[in-house]
Formats: structure tokens, sequence, C-alpha cells
């Protein structure tokens, strides 16, 4: 199979994955929503913010590690050593699996009572802890078919997670809500144990996918012949070490990425129980005219509307574009392995189409999300309009600020496919600090509050974005540009999304539902479709082209007058 056949085979794999794992996981997420409300999506997501970051810290470096060693290898045909590569980091996977879920029992009631001030969590934190081992072993696996360009283990790995965490983990949590409810008389002491019981389902479902993936693996289908070279054990120590030392400064990438989210626990509830201290009627006020009742604990509820279930429709759009670099990576190591001392067009020339790529799908996913907050959010949570009205406008400032991201995340592939681990971590770091400093400034500002969360987490990942392309250009010669691959998918996002709300909002402004939604968006996406075939092909490209040069030029310029 040739590159680019083996490119568009794994992409078409892991965007129908993409399709069937979001739309399962909607399954979970906005019913779970509908029962749980802010209160218990609160309950909900602080498990998972001890989770994120300890799971994080165990299988973002290795996997990592294993899918760039294994193409590079790939491409030299070492396949002994890929072999004996993946014994290494499974075994090392294993004990970082056990280690990581000791760590969140160990800290589960500190964390929950002191840290969270969430004591109700308690029991959703015990029961998550296991899928830290289980997502360990799994990730080893995935990233080792995916050095291969093989897309598909990992794409069914991730549908059979979607489907039993979707089965179980609803199944579980309306049950043990209408049994609470029964048995305590009252929702506000049943929703910890409706929580619990979501997570239950998460765990069931991250133990099915790894028992699937084991039993992948005992298949005979190495794509190349062995050559029978025997590995004793003090090699394997030795490879373990190196995945180990490799793999730290990305492991820790990836703590500080979930940072993020770890921040918005600290920050959203504390900031928003202080600002109502000082400005009861300003914080307050909103939230009664809603609905006609007080809300005590407006910290959690507004910090579970957001993070449980805003984040939730979020992420639908924010994962897509990832599939672009992730199916890309194979390809770029290789491109760089073949042309790292010799002429950097080849890899400007791949880098850019993985960018072009990225912006391709995430422009229209996130201008139609910020054109649509408000009727998807009603359309999803028609029992709680609370909780949607509040998250219409974090929902709009994240979805516009997750082109960035998705931009910062492919220029991070780049430095990935460079054996660069250390640059992304600083990378993130900084844009941690920024977020951290934003979320305690902003959400204190009483009319502010919940929405400086997303325009922090909007900034930031405008801060990373540029900064990343700086470090690149810096290290590696590399002069990607954001305007340059991403001026056309914008445009014609910006266009079709123009027209998608218009249609919404004259033809059907009496009908509204998600019919109606569903035809607006299409209609929308066919005009982006032109539009962006025009730009590629026609005369708008040309144009648009004579201005990007026109503003690189006027860049070089000001570079070399800097320099000066």
């Amino acid at each position: 199979m040739s590159v680019n056949k083996g490119f568009f085979r794994n992409t078409a794999i892991m965007f129908v994955a993409m399709l069937v794992v979001k739309t399962l996981g909607a399954l979970l997420k906005i019913p779970l929503g509908n029962i749980l409300g802010g209160e218990g999506m609160g309950y909900f997501t602080t498990a998972f913010s001890i989770f994120s970051p300890v799971l994080a810290f165990t299988c973002s470096g290795i996997p990592a590690i294993v899918t760039q060693a294994t193409a590079g290898r790939l491409s030299k045909g070492e396949f002994d050593d890929i072999l004996h590569l993946r014994r290494s980091a499974v075994i090392l996977a294993v004990f970082s699996g056990i280690l990581g879920t000791a760590a969140v029992y160990i800290a589960a009631v500190p964390f929950t009572c002191y840290i969270a001030n969430s004591p109700e969590s308690l029991i959703s934190v015990l029961f998550i802890a296991p899928s830290v081992f289980f997502c360990t072993v799994t990730s080893v696996y995935r990233a080792y078919y995916e050095g291969l360009s093989d897309m598909l283990p990992t794409a069914l790995s991730q549908i059979i997670e979607a489907v039993v965490k979707a089965g179980v983990g609803l199944g579980l949590s309306y049950y043990i809500y209408e049994a609470s409810v029964h048995h305590f008389g009252s929702e506000e002491q049943a929703l910890p144990y409706a929580a619990s019981g979501a997570i239950l389902g998460v765990t069931v479902s991250e133990l099915c996918g790894m028992i699937y993936i084991l039993l992948r693996s005992r298949k005979k289908d190495f794509p190349c012949k062995k050559t029978g070279k025997k590995i004793d054990k003090e090699q394997l120590i030795a490879t373990m070490k190196d995945i180990a030392v490799s793999s730290m400064p990305l492991a820790l990438g990836a703590v500080i990425a979930n940072l993020m989210s770890f921040t918005d626990l600290l920050t959203i509830s504390n900031c928003i129980n202080l600002s109502y201290r000082f400005f009861p009627e300003q914080l307050a006020g909103g939230l009664v005219s809603l609905n006609g009742t007080d809300i005590s604990d407006a910290g959690n509820f507004l910090y579970g509307s957001y993070s449980g279930m805003v984040m939730s429709v979020y992420m639908l759009t924010a994962a897509l574009p990832g599939l672009i670099s992730r199916c890309s990576l194979p390809k770029l190591v290789c491109t760089i392995e073949c042309n790292r001392d010799k002429d950097t067009v080849p890899i400007k020339r791949s880098a850019e189409l993985m960018l072009k790529g990225t912006m391709i799908v995430s422009a229209p996913l996130s201008l139609f999300m910020t054109a649509f907050s408000e009727p998807v959010l009603r359309i999803l949570y028609p029992v709680r309009e609370i909780e949607a009205l509040i998250g219409i406008i974090p929902l709009q400032i994240l979805s516009i600020g997750g082109i960035a991201a998705s931009f910062a995340g492919a220029v991070f592939a780049v430095f990935q496919a460079y054996g660069d681990f250390r640059t992304p971590v600083s990378i993130m770091l900084k844009s941690s600090f920024v977020k951290f400093v934003l979320n305690v400034a902003v959400i204190m500002i009483p009319n502010v509050n919940i929405n400086g969360a997303a325009i922090a987490t909007a900034v930031s990942n405008i801060f990373a974005m540029f900064y990343s392309l700086y470090k690149l250009k810096k290290l590696y010669a590399l002069d990607l540009s954001f305007a340059r691959t991403s001026i056309i998918p914008l445009l014609s996002a910006s266009a079709g999304s123009l027209c998608a709300f218009s249609l919404y909002n004259t033809v059907f402004s009496d009908k509204g539902g998600i019919v109606s939604l569903l035809f607006s968006c299409g209609t929308g996406g066919i005009a982006y479709l032109i539009l962006l075939l025009l730009g590629d092909k026609g005369e708008i490209g040309e144009i648009l082209n004579d201005v990007m040069k026109k503003i690189s030029k006027r860049s070089c310029k000001t570079d070399k007058n800097v320099v000066k």
C-alpha cells in the first residue's frame, strides 16, 4: 500500500470511528447532563479532574515514543527492533498503570475533601481509579499499530469502549438515580451515587477496550518477516529505561495540558463563590431570574454546567481535527528521516499539508458551533434550561478558541515528528500559566463569572499557537504560517456558517428543532465546500494567494528590521 493510500485509508477509518465514538459519547454525556444537571455533573467532572492528569502522565509519553520509534524503524526495515520495542513498552506500561491507579486511590480522600471541596465525589474517584491501568496498557498497543500506519485496531477498540460506556454508564446512572431518589427521598442526595454509576460504566468500558486490544495483538499479522534475532534481558531493561527517559518530557507536557482542566477545578468554583460573597446580587440575580429560586452553591453549579455540559459539547467538535495530524504523523516522520540533513522543502510541504488538512476540518466545525451554540444547547439539554442558557456564551468563546487549539495541536505533532518532546512541554507550561492568571482575574468579575473560564482558555490557545510557530522556525528553520495555511478554510467556513445561520433564522425562524438545524447546517456545509474548492483552484484562490504573498513579504521586511 502506498503512503498516500495508507494515509487516506487511515483517515477514513479514524473519521468513521470518531463519528461513532463521539455519537455514542453524546448518548452518554448529553442524557447524563439531563439526569444529573449542573450539580451532579460537577461530581462527575471532579472524578475526571484527578483521573485525567494521572492518566496523561502514564499513557501519553510512552505511546508517543512507541509511535514515533515504530514508524522510524519501519522505514529502515528494523522489524525485530519494532517487536522488541513493543514488548519493552508494554512491560513499562503495566508498571506505570499500577502506580497510577495506586496514586489515585491514595490521593482520593485528600483530593475530594480538601482540594476539590467535594467529598460527595469520593465514590466516583474510587470507581475511576482502575481505568488508569486499563488505559495505559491499551494506549501502548494502539501506538504500536499507529506506528505501523494501521489505525483499524485503535478505531475498533475505541468503538467498543464507546458502546460499553454509553450503555453501561447511562444505564447504571439512571437506575441508581431512580433507586437513590426513592430511598433517600431527595434528588440532591441521589446525585453523588448516580454520578458514580456513570463513572463505573467508564471503568468497565476501558476494561473491555483493553481485552479487545490484547486479543487483537495475539494475531500473527505483523506486516514483515522477522529475522529471528534474540533479545536478552539486559537489552530489554535498557530499552525500557530509554523509553522512560525519552517519554518523560512528553508525559509532563500532557500533565501540564491537563492542568488547564485542573485549573478550572481549582479556580472556577472558588472564585465564583468568593465573588458571590462580595457581589451576591449581581451574581445570583441572573441565576434567580432564570428559575425563580436561589442557588446556594453557585460555584459548583456553574462549574458543573461548564465542565460537564458545555465542555462535553465543545469536545464533540474539538476532537475531530486532531485526526489529521494523528494520521499524518507516520508519513511526516518518514519524510523527516529521509531529509533531516538535506532539503527542508519536502518537510515543509508535508507539514503544511497536515496543517491545511487540520484547518479544513477545524474551521467549519468551530464556526458552525459558534453560530449555533444556543439551539444546540437547547436541543441537547431540553430539561436543563438554566444550564443551557448559562452555557451559550462560553460555548461560543470556546469554539472560536478551538481553531487555535487545533492548529497548535498540529504544530505539536511536527515537534513530535522531529523527536522533540521538550519544546511542547515548555509551550504548554507557559500557556497553562496564562490560563491560570486569566482565570483568577476574569472569573472574579461578577458580570463575567463563568464566561471568564472560556475567555482564558481561548486566549491561552491563541498564545500556544503563535508561540509554537515561533519556536518551530527558531529551532528547525521551518517557517510555517497560520494565515497562509488557514485563510481559505476560515473565509469559506465563515461564509458557510453565515449562510446556515441566516437560513435558520429566516426560513425556519418559527419552527426550529433538530431537523431545521441539520438542514441549515447541511446547506451551509455545501456552501463551505463549494467556496473551499473555488478558493483552492479558482480566482478567489489566486487573489488570496497574492494577498498572502504581500503579507509574507511585509513580515519578512519586518523580521529583517527587527534583526537589524
